[in-house]
């Protein structure tokens, strides 16, 4: 009984964050999931396949993606990683400009400052998941006791969506002139009674 209640619990704040992520900023299904070669290591290690498992996870279609970079450093690691090499030949594969030729500095220049392209990224690497908690609305996800988990949402990308709830409440400028309009209008004296017409009359 305590599985599938963990489970709901999961699949709820999954949910949650993602509602939030669609809402401010930006990120549409399907899901692109950037995964290196850590990930993917990590995947293997514990059979899971990634393009069944991430869909399931995130409770919808995802699109797992790797780079040229994450592909030229599994090849360079040799046979220790070949099978995380073999199934990152099988992902959609962005072609990087990157000069180091290294997956962590290429997952970061691939992100940069706002995530533009709406990447979520999968990685078992710690250094890499602290320095991406600093970009507002990148999503991470790593491998943990053989299942995929989502990051709870970094306070960088947290007080971000709350700013931009902040600024869609606040009055437009337009807003701001009509209500400034309405206070500054003379109110209309109200018409004198009968007896008062009565004596203008007389």
């Amino acid at each position: 009984k305590a599985e599938p209640t963990m489970k709901v619990a999961r699949d709820k704040a999954v949910r949650r964050r993602m509602t939030v992520l669609q809402h401010n900023f930006g990120f549409e299904k399907p899901y692109k999931v950037l995964c290196d070669g850590t990930f993917l290591q990590a995947a293997l290690e514990v059979k899971m396949y990634l393009k069944e498992e991430l869909p399931k996870v995130m409770q919808a279609p995802c699109n797992p993606i790797v780079t040229n970079c994450i592909r030229d450093e599994l090849r360079r690691l040799g046979d220790d990683v070949s099978g995380a090499s073999l199934i990152a030949k099988r992902f959609t594969c962005v072609r990087c400009s990157c000069e180091a030729k290294n997956a962590r500095a290429c997952v970061a220049q691939l992100i940069g400052e706002r995530n533009a392209d709406h990447y979520m990224v999968a990685t078992q690497d710690i250094k890499l998941r602290r320095q991406l908690r600093s970009v507002p609305g990148v999503p991470l996800l790593f491998i943990t006791h053989g299942k995929v988990a989502l990051e709870h949402l970094s306070e960088t990308t947290t007080q971000e969506a709350r700013d931009n709830e902040l600024r869609k409440n606040r009055p437009t400028e337009k807003e701001v002139k009509v209500i400034s309009k309405r206070k500054r209008a003379p109110v209309a004296e109200p018409d004198g009674d009968a007896s008062d017409r009565g004596e203008e009359g007389g």
